[in-house]
């Protein structure tokens, strides 16, 4: 169990609140990409050199910064509060980037379905209500694995990055364990947000970036 068994239960929830506070970025992200088409900037857009790639990645390079701070900033907050931090802060941050790319991947789904600030914030709830409270990030959930990956279980919430997400922050902060043993949980994720960009990229394109 690691330090677990000398942890309050405040310390034992710090896990979930980090991730969290990188579910946020579902909102921040998808605003973004999507504020271009509601102000009908994204014409000029359209017709300077600026790529695709280059117009998604510089906004989700923005969002990745912000879901760090937020991150380091929650986790501040929780050590003042007296959580009692363990683990590799390089591992943690990893971990926590590569989430955030996820999350910002998925918001550039919601965005590619909707065209305004108002739409996303409807349409964005019901993810958001899934990410935040069937990943595990709100209270614990066990549920049984669909299939195994190299011995790794993969449930139904898998499908969600934050489910991974959770996992290894619990493993990095609560069990004090190192980077090899939290790396299905990073393959898992860095699968999933590439997944995600592809559909999030491709419908986006499609919807937003295709002249006519």
């Amino acid at each position: 169990m690691g330090t677990s068994g000398v942890l309050s239960e405040f310390d034992m929830v710090v896990p979930g609140i980090l991730i969290f506070s990188l579910i946020m970025l579902m909102f921040t992200a998808s605003i973004a990409f999507v504020s271009e088409v509601e102000n009908r900037t994204i014409m000029r857009l359209k017709l300077s050199k600026l790529t695709a790639s280059g117009f998604l990645g510089g906004i989700s390079i923005v969002q990745l910064l912000v879901g760090l701070l937020s991150v380091l900033l929650t986790l501040l907050t929780a050590i003042l509060l007296g959580f009692k931090y363990s683990g590799s802060p390089a591992t943690v941050i990893l971990v926590a980037g590569l989430t955030s790319f996820s999350i910002i991947a998925f918001g550039l789904i919601i965005a590619a379905l909707t065209r305004s600030a108002g739409e996303i914030l409807v349409v964005g709830n019901f993810p958001f209500f899934l990410f935040a409270f069937f990943t595990g990030a709100a209270f614990p959930i066990n549920s049984k694995a669909l299939f195994t990956i190299a011995g790794y279980p993969v449930n139904i919430q898998g499908l969600m990055t934050p489910t991974h997400a959770v996992s290894a922050f619990n493993k990095i902060l609560i069990m004090d364990m190192d980077l090899p043993a939290v790396m299905p949980e990073i393959i898992m994720i860095v699968i999933l947000t590439i997944l995600y960009f592809l559909a999030g990229g491709s419908l986006y394109r499609h919807r937003h970036l295709k002249l006519t």
